[in-house]
């Protein structure tokens, strides 16, 4: 048995090299795709990824100043692009599926982006800290935003969500300071904890019917918020959701009672109204 068994190994080995001597061998071809990158002398590049932009790919390269990511890029890597300080504008393309955590970390540089529809989540850290970052369009299709994603984005000021999103985790928009508004859409569920905490310019918020859940700290520390209107259905209200908002009056046209858990917010600043139908 020892010998037959040295025998098969010698014998694979011999083969194997044999293959590749006589180039019989094969590797799967990876279709390549033309990444166009303009820097920020001017001059125009075109590096050749292939579907999956691998993670850390580009970091902290501070001479890139547009993209064009191609069509067949499925896969944006984790922090692939994180860092890139002079990044002003990108292009994504409508196969994309992921774009990883961090993948636009820190591109202070950055002033707006489109997420196309095929992308399904946001995931975590994705547009963390891109503090020129003014206008983020997610288009349909689109269903969760991930914890932190735009957190610390302090200069946005539109956010267009689509129709069938049904998660924002914690943290999405912690501290986006000029954030004047959102509009939830159809279909939500879920506003994490945190999720809107610090918005200081956010004036108003009206909970669409089919959220169930508002995170604890959810609206807490805007200072600007006066007015939240809360549909029936919602059955948890975390702890602080709306706490150091100034004076907020909350508008709910169903008692109370159907909430699972309440843990109230400051009494002095928040009041609650029944609105009888």
């Amino acid at each position: 048995v020892r010998y037959s068994l040295c025998y098969l190994i010698l014998y694979h080995y011999y083969k194997i090299e044999f293959l590749k001597k006589n180039k019989v061998y094969t590797y799967p071809s990876r279709k390549m795709l033309p990444l166009i990158l303009t820097l920020v002398s001017g001059e125009e590049e075109n590096v050749e990824v292939d579907e999956e932009i691998q993670s850390r790919a580009f970091e902290d390269h501070y001479d890139i100043k547009e993209m064009i990511i191609p069509e067949g890029v499925t896969t944006i890597g984790e922090l692939a692009f994180s860092g890139c300080d002079s990044l002003v504008s990108v292009s994504l393309p409508s196969t994309l599926r992921t774009i990883g955590s961090g993948a636009f970390w820190g591109c202070n540089s950055l002033v707006s982006v489109t997420i196309p529809g095929s992308v399904h989540t946001i995931e975590r850290y994705a547009f963390h800290q891109c503090c020129s970052l003014e206008s983020v369009t997610i288009l349909q299709g689109v269903m969760t935003i991930e914890d932190d994603a735009f957190c610390s984005c302090r200069s946005l000021t539109s956010v267009i969500l689509p129709e069938g999103m049904t998660v924002i985790g914690q943290r999405a928009f912690w501290y986006c300071l000029r954030l004047p508004s959102v509009i939830f859409p159809k279909g939500m569920t879920t506003i994490g904890n945190s999720a809107f905490e610090g918005c200081d310019s956010l004036v108003s918020v009206s909970i669409p019917v089919g959220v169930t859940t508002i995170g604890s700290c959810a609206f807490e520390d805007c200072g600007s918020l006066v007015s939240v209107t809360i549909p029936e259905g919602v059955t948890t209200i975390g702890f602080l959701a709306f706490d150091d908002s100034t004076t907020v009056l909350v508008r709910m046209t169903w008692s109370p009672r159907n909430f699972e858990r309440f843990d109230g917010p400051s009494k002095k600043r928040v009041y609650f109204i029944l609105l009888c139908l």
